[in-house]
């Protein structure tokens, strides 16, 4: 399901692909580390491994080829910086939402805890290989873990850490207690979309339903549009058509409103709660409130086996106009960068960090075939993640702007 993957396998597979958007070859699974038995734990090595996953990251995207020992060197760096974080939360904040590193305290989204860092790490633990890690985990999820709380929670966050974490752990190990788990979460936020529109609530009450917005409280299109591989999965794993339709009706009217602008083609990036219908002067933008929209409408298409062509298309319509109207260059140094659209034919020159998920994703969607200009799109993905590298590498800090004006 790629899923609430954690940070480190996250790298890894960056750099997999990176390098294989500049050779056009698919990014190699033998990256996936083999199982491990007992996680070691080097803190003081910790903050150098961090510095060096992102050095080695950069080589491996700009050189285009990577060294059988420079990988195994990777991956063992992961695996600490991975183990160093979950040792933390472990000693500090298990059971609870959030580590609080700097107080070694822990947050809660509400009075009852749900275990939010366990559930979002769940796959993550198996993936690495930490199996004592995962069995303390699991025991957690069987014995203490309840969503009948009154608690208003994202709808969103919860279904892409909470419902994705549990379905995805489900799908790699066959505990029926994750399935069990994720079918209660999912009937208790499937109630989100008892909406006038049909849109999922921003926000649900666990026990209690749809949780009435604020007068000044909009949708977001890369909340209510983040929601489907999590509930297509549980209707599949379960058999259970409902979560399926839920998301497939709001797919269907995102992709209606991507024609509101019809020189834009894409989705503005905010709609009202109490007509779903787009707020006035709302932009395109791969950035907050767009990214993740456009991610899943490429993996709802592969999650079907490339089966249903109208998924295809809807990515398909979005990547041309992404790579059309958004990808632009700078004046002297021809840097391809993405811009924001407004919806009334201005062009911001502005991109933020979050649109760093946008190389990958048209790579993805060049290899898959999901386009009929593979090479154009792959060319595109190549130079934005020279762009995005370069936004670490020509700071002084070895650190990315959140937003860069180009």
């Amino acid at each position: 399901l790629d899923m609430a993957v954690c940070l480190g396998v996250f790298i890894v597979s960056l750099g997999s692909l990176a390098a294989s958007v500049f050779a056009e070859q698919p990014p190699s699974l033998s990256l996936l580390p083999p199982p491990m038995q007992n996680a070691s734990y080097d803190h003081g090595a910790h903050a150098k491994n961090s510095t060096w996953i992102a050095q080695t990251y950069h080589h491996a995207a700009l050189s285009g080829h990577e060294e059988e020992h420079g990988t195994a060197s990777r991956l063992a760096a992961v695996k600490e910086e991975f183990a160093w974080s979950w040792k933390a939360y472990e000693d500090f904040a298990f059971g609870h939402d959030e580590l609080r590193p700097v107080t070694q305290g822990f947050r809660d989204w509400g009075d009852s805890p749900l275990g939010l860092t366990i559930l979002d790490n769940l796959d993550s633990l198996v993936i690495i290989g930490f199996s004592d890690e995962f069995t303390r985990a699991l025991a957690w999820v069987n014995s203490t873990l309840s969503f009948d709380v009154d608690v208003e929670v994202s709808t969103f966050e919860m279904t892409i850490r909470a419902l994705g974490g549990l379905l995805s752990a489900h799908a790699l190990t066959k505990e029926s207690i994750l399935l069990s788990q994720a079918t209660d979460l999912g009937n208790r936020l499937l109630r989100a979309f008892d909406t006038p529109t049909g849109l999922p609530a921003a926000k649900v009450n666990l026990r209690t339903g749809p949780v009435r917005p604020r007068p000044t409280e909009m949708l977001v299109l890369s909340e209510v549009g983040t929601l489907s591989l999590e509930f297509i999965a549980l209707s599949d794993a379960t058999g259970d058509p409902r979560y399926r339709n839920a998301v497939d009706a709001t797919a269907t009217r995102l992709a209606k409103l991507a024609t509101a602008v019809p020189e834009r083609q894409l989705p503005p990036i905010l709609m009202s709660p109490a007509d779903g219908q787009p707020v006035l002067g709302s932009m395109a933008s791969l950035g907050a409130g767009g990214d993740s929209y456009y991610e899943y409408l490429l993996k709802a298409w592969l999650q079907t086996g490339k089966a249903e062509t109208k998924r295809r298309q809807r990515y398909a319509v979005a990547a041309q106009a992404i790579v059309r109207k958004m990808v632009k260059r700078t004046p002297r140094a021809g840097m391809a960068f993405l811009a924001e659209l407004s919806p009334f034919g201005g062009v911001h020159a502005k991109q933020d960090h979050l649109a760093c998920f946008v190389p990958g994703m048209l790579a993805l969607g060049a290899q898959t075939k999901a386009v009929k200009a593979a090479d154009k799109h792959m060319a595109v993905a190549s130079e934005l993640l020279e762009t995005c590298g370069a936004l670490y590498t020509q700071t002084p800090t070895g650190l990315a702007a959140e937003i860069s004006q180009f």
